[in-house]
């Protein structure tokens, strides 16, 4: 888990998630490939975790340990057709959705939008790996289209179209925490969008 769990510890301190999607499940080499989903699983017993991936081979593995219960379930999606991610999300709503997929900037913007609303009030919309929507700084101007960073670090952006939907979601917004991974080849930056308890608009 890239060395978050003490951050995500304290970040899902007290909660109990019930429905946990991750997109990202792994590469296709038989080992490594799932053990996050085992790792929610395993932390919340009473939770249903659901892991997208593009790859069928990754995705027709069983990941599901004798002591999870089958509580894994996976299926094919592709991160960058907004379409493909809410049919694999279904008429369901998630208290943690977590973003370890492609890791490029245009799939990250795809992925909150397109998922925003499958997230419950009180969850949890965590995007790992955001170092590479870091730019230069000789890159910075007033041309160059804003990364989820920038956006996510000034919500009073106008991200538009990158996020068109940016104005409401924003408003339903209670905070985002940032972490820094520790120094490694390269660092590692994740964000936690924590989303309004006060939202009363559901997913249909």
């Amino acid at each position: 888990m890239h060395n978050y769990c003490q951050f995500y510890e304290k970040q899902f301190h007290g909660t109990n998630p019930k429905e946990i999607l991750e997109i990202g499940i792994g590469n296709t080499a038989a080992t490594g490939s799932g053990r996050s989903l085992q790792m929610w699983s395993s932390a919340y017993p009473a939770a249903n975790v659901l892991g997208l991936d593009i790859e069928e081979k990754v995705v027709n593995r069983d990941y599901n340990l004798p002591e999870l219960s089958g509580r894994i379930n996976t299926k094919i999606a592709d991160q960058t057709d907004g379409a493909s991610l809410k049919r694999a999300a279904g008429h369901k709503n998630y208290d943690l959705i977590l973003d370890d997929g492609l890791h490029q900037v245009s799939a990250q913007f795809n992925t909150l939008h397109s998922l925003w609303d499958h997230v419950k009030p009180c969850g949890k919309y965590v995007v790992e790996d955001l170092q590479s929507s870091f730019r230069p700084a000789a890159e910075a101007g007033a041309d160059v289209k804003p990364t989820i960073v920038d956006v996510l670090s000034n919500p009073s952006m106008n991200s538009s179209p990158l996020l068109p939907e940016w104005d409401r979601m924003r408003k339903e917004i209670d905070h985002i925490d940032f972490y820094e991974g520790p120094a490694g080849k390269e660092k590692s930056y994740t964000a936690v969008i924590h989303k309004s308890c006060s939202i009363s608009r559901a997913h249909h």
